[in-house]
């Protein structure tokens, strides 16, 4: 039986006109309602005169009939009606939720501007209330916007929460994650898993480089709780197609799947809801010379693709100066022929980048404050003076070097001749990183001779998990005849050389000396990353420190290592080791900005990308101090003064690129910029072309003229990518500040409201005792006692002790209750500084039509006219109970149609999403506070 609720708006069911209830009887088993007509009169109707008299677009409670919990207040959007009564699709404000609801369970809401005109005078104790339900409006925008994400052991930046937030509102999760070095592209890729398990998806994929499995693995459980993803080859050895198909989260080095059988059990794994690429540029697919070059790693990209309706790419370098494998890597994105053209042409559509690419840039990254959080580095030479016997060796290899070059030169472009020319380019690289380094190569060299007194001594480096490595190791293989006549002769002479000089070496002892008198005299307790290219190079500098400070304050790292021997030595190195000795191999995915600000660099890599990906194992979140960059320069060395050229070079460049601006932070874009640099040059074929100069001039010359080509490079690149998506940190101007401070301060607040009683506080006021009421003990299924804290170290070290952020059921109950509409403050008198407030909460969607965002906001009309958005003043006033305040005169009615057009403009100026509608929460004039809902529709 069927009893319409007082304030229900209806309609005769023949005559159209309207009225209100007053009031129900029930006679004989027959329901009447009493009606207030528009005319004033009132008559007692029986349920089957009246229909709903509900407007499209008017303002509604849901009141459901017995004891159910209602979905609160919401926006009429369409009519349905029915032979008896009518459906109501209607939008509930605090969850978004579209449902349709029959005539009789929706009870108008009434207008504030009729409040106002009214004078309606609330109680002095409504002050609170309206507090407690700004509180919860901000809060429950606070979480949503952080996915929940307050209970991880993470602290996300903000750049970092825009990616995920684009990503989920794009519609499409088919993206190029292209951020910076030490930008946190695994935080990323964390916080967006955790958002898509919340959205239901549950098999992931991970392919990432061999030396990074087992730390993917870690990060994943330890800061995000997916403590589900297995190792592939480790702890998950699949035999067959099922075994792989049982499985739901899977990390796997990229070069144990793109073996053939690995591949072909892989194809048979099923679909995954998503597949992240970690090192995406390895990627390698490119045309040359009309010719189309596939890589394993690129057809096991292919394949996987094939597997996902999903696929996220992850690289701080993916355009490499290389358009073609730029857009090969688009096209994973976006497969098919159409796509293809239209990446063809992409300097002619830029635009399109806007929805596929991400770049966060060091120079633009701020904290949650707006401030930047990069503190810069410093690079500084270390000058190197060779004495005269090692510049004696210096000449008679670049005799060897020159007549191997020519002899490279005169084989043309067969295959003798390119592998003849990479042997003497490595060469090079190992002698300019250290003695040792080049005498074992030659000694190697001297055995594949068959030189009967050195075959003995020739020694097999371990290969390094590298690219670079791998390919040295090959060519090294394959070179097993003398190149040239009188080679063998060359290469004794040269070894020779290198053994008068044994114990010699000026590098390597002006490199002690710095560390003893220079680093270690100013700050004795500084530890020091040191990088070298070579396995052998790093050996050679570890016994020299070891002998020097003890074994145990020298660890090394490299690729060929197991991933427990490298966290062993990494921790050792976090715990009091002074010195960490890392390849280029083994740097990879190294994080130490935490407990080392100073890194040597004992040898230059051609190519300054690497240079840059060095620096970045320090530069990176979390650095608190200027990184302090040391570069060894040999003077007089061929390859030494090319190198020292080129780098000065490149800084000259970059700052002539950088802005005037104060919207970026120098250091950081000058970082960024070197990057584009060093991906725009070929340096191989660079440092062979100017290594065969035969004047100084001419290979000035030869530098010029590739940087200038460069430079071009980079301004068109930049151009381009500017098109991509990115954090722009002045987004956060405006945005309400919250932290755990009003967490507690709302959850204090809410205690008397629910009857709950606070017993006691203990360590230091971090931790409460509380007692829950028997009803909302059985609501929450939750025991009468608790111990609680706001503070997540505290619960991680208080045995026992429950975290109370916006994740926890009693605090989501809480901010539930404070914004139904029985909860009261809706109209609220209160004092707060300044005059003209108007709170409401912003709501953006994505194409599917679906809410991604909203924001909370609270204007401010300051006494000099302007307004502004969230202030610091506001924040501090939710933190603390509001008392009574006297009521004021009525406002003009303007006011609050300006306000309503300052949150207009800011509803329409967010990009890549679409402007859905704003909902006011709370007004002020003065000491004046009501609420009011209005939805806004664009078109």
């Amino acid at each position: 039986m069927t009893k319409l609720q007082p304030h229900m708006t209806v309609r005769a069911a023949h005559t159209e006109t309207f009225g209100m209830i007053q009031g129900t009887e029930e006679h004989d088993g027959e329901v009447r309602h009493l009606v207030q007509w528009e005319d004033d009169s009132t008559t007692w109707e029986e349920m089957q005169t009246l229909r709903s008299g509900l407007q499209v677009g008017q303002d509604v409670l849901h009141v459901p009939e017995g004891a159910r919990t209602g979905f609160g207040t919401g926006t009429v959007l369409q009519t349905r009606p029915l032979p008896v009564g009518a459906l109501h699709l209607v939008e509930f404000f605090n969850t978004s939720r579209r449902l349709w609801i029959p005539w009789t369970q929706l009870q108008p809401v009434q207008e504030v501007r009729a409040l106002f005109s009214r004078g309606v005078q609330p109680p002095a104790a409504q002050a609170e209330r309206f507090r407690l339900r700004q509180l919860a409006h901000a809060l429950g925008a606070w979480y949503q916007n952080v996915q929940g994400l307050t209970h991880l052991n993470i602290d996300p930046l903000p750049h970092q929460l825009y990616l995920v937030q684009r990503i989920l509102s794009s519609g499409h999760l088919n993206w190029l994650i292209a951020d910076d070095v030490g930008l946190g592209k695994t935080v990323e890729v964390g916080l967006l898993l955790t958002a898509l398990r919340e959205r239901g998806l549950r098999r992931f994929l991970l392919i990432v480089p061999p030396t990074l499995t087992e730390q993917w693995q870690a990060e994943m459980r330890e800061k995000f709780n997916l403590a589900e993803f297995m190792v592939f080859g480790n702890e998950f050895a699949p035999s067959d197609g099922a075994h792989w198909r049982a499985a739901e989260m899977v990390i796997a080095s990229i070069d144990s799947l793109k073996l053939p059988h690995n591949r072909e059990r892989l194809l048979e794994s099923g679909r995954w809801d998503a597949v992240v690429f970690d090192e995406a540029h390895r990627l390698s697919h490119e045309d040359r010379a009309g010719r189309t070059l596939t890589t394993a790693r690129y057809q096991l990209a292919l394949d996987v693709r094939a597997l996902t309706d999903n696929l996220i790419l992850l690289s701080g370098t993916p355009h490499q100066g290389k358009e073609n494998k730029f857009q090969s890597l688009l096209s994973l994105l976006r497969p098919g022929p159409e796509w293809a053209a239209r990446f063809a042409q992409l300097e002619l559509n830029p635009d399109l980048l806007g929805e596929m690419v991400i770049r966060n840039r060091k120079s633009q990254v701020v904290d949650a404050s707006g401030r930047f959080i990069f503190n810069g580095k410093q690079v500084h030479p270390l000058p190197v003076s060779l004495s005269s016997e090692e510049r004696d060796f210096d000449q008679a290899l670049r005799a060897y070097l020159k007549a191997g070059f020519a002899t490279a030169q005169g084989q043309g472009q067969t295959a003798r001749g390119r592998i003849i020319g990479l042997v003497m380019t490595a060469y090079r690289k190992l002698a300019a990183s250290s003695h040792a380094a080049i005498e074992r190569a030659l000694e190697r060299r001297l055995g594949r001779l068959g030189h009967p007194q050195l075959t003995s001594a020739v020694v097999d480096e371990d290969q390094e998990e590298s690219d670079f490595e791998q390919d040295e190791q090959q060519v090294f293989d394959a070179a097993g005849s003398a190149f040239f006549q009188g080679e063998e002769a060359h290469v004794v002479n040269l070894l020779n050389m290198l053994r008068a000089l044994r114990g010699h070496d000026t590098k390597r002892q002006q490199f002690l000396n710095f560390i003893e008198r220079g680093l270690r005299g100013n700050d004795p307790d500084a530890n020091l990353l040191i990088f070298t290219e070579y396995r052998s190079t790093q050996e050679y500098l570890a016994n020299a420190l070891r002998d020097r400070y003890g074994a145990e304050h020298v660890h090394l790292i490299h690729g060929g290592q197991k991933h427990a021997d490298r966290q062993a030595a990494i921790r050792a190195f976090e715990q009091g080791a002074s010195f960490l000795i890392s390849t280029e191999a083994g740097g990879e995915g190294l994080n130490l900005q935490r407990t080392c600000h100073v890194m040597v660099n004992y040898d230059l890599p051609w190519n300054p990308m690497r240079l840059v990906q060095r620096v970045g194992r320090l530069y990176r979140y979390g650095q608190s101090r200027t990184v302090e960059v040391y570069n060894l320069q040999v003077q007089g060395s061929l390859d030494e003064e090319i190198l020292s050229l080129l780098y000065t070079r490149l800084e000259q460049v970059a700052r002539t690129l950088m802005p005037l601006s104060e919207d970026f932070n120098p250091d950081g874009l000058q970082e960024d910029i070197l990057g584009n640099m060093a991906a725009e040059l070929d340096f191989e074929a660079l440092m062979a072309d100017v290594g065969r100069a035969t004047t100084p001039e001419r290979t000035h010359e030869e530098l010029a003229a590739a940087l200038q080509r460069a430079q071009r490079g980079v301004e068109d690149r930049q151009r381009l990518l500017d098109h991509a998506s990115g954090f722009d940190h002045r987004s956060l101007q405006g945005r309400l500040t919250l932290s755990e401070a009003h967490v507690q301060a709302f959850v204090e607040g809410m205690l008397t409201v629910l009857n709950i009683e606070l017993t006691e506080r203990t360590h230091q006021g971090k931790v409460w005792r509380l007692r829950l009421p028997d009803p909302l003990e059985r609501r929450l299924r939750q025991r009468g006692m608790m111990r609680v804290t706001f503070d997540p170290d505290t619960a991680r070290s208080v045995p026992g002790t429950v975290l109370l952020d916006t994740t926890h059921p009693l605090v989501r109950l809480m901010m539930e209750e404070a914004r139904t509409f029985t909860f009261g403050g809706q109209v609220a008198c209160a004092d707060i500084e300044g005059s003209d407030v108007l709170c409401a909460l912003l709501r953006w969607q994505d194409a599917m039509g679906i809410t991604v965002e909203q924001e909370y906001v609270a204007l401010q009309r300051q006494t000099d006219g302007s307004v502004q958005a969230n202030t610091d003043t506001f924040a501090d006033w939710l933190l603390q109970p509001a008392g009574p305040a006297e009521w004021n005169a009525t406002p003009a009615a303007d006011t609050l149609e300006e306000l309503e057009q300052v949150l207009l403009h800011r509803l329409l100026d967010k990009k890549d999403v679409f402007p859905e509608m704003y909902i006011l929460t709370g007004a002020a004039w003065g000491n004046q506070f009501s609420t009011r809902h209005l939805r806004f529709f664009t078109v």
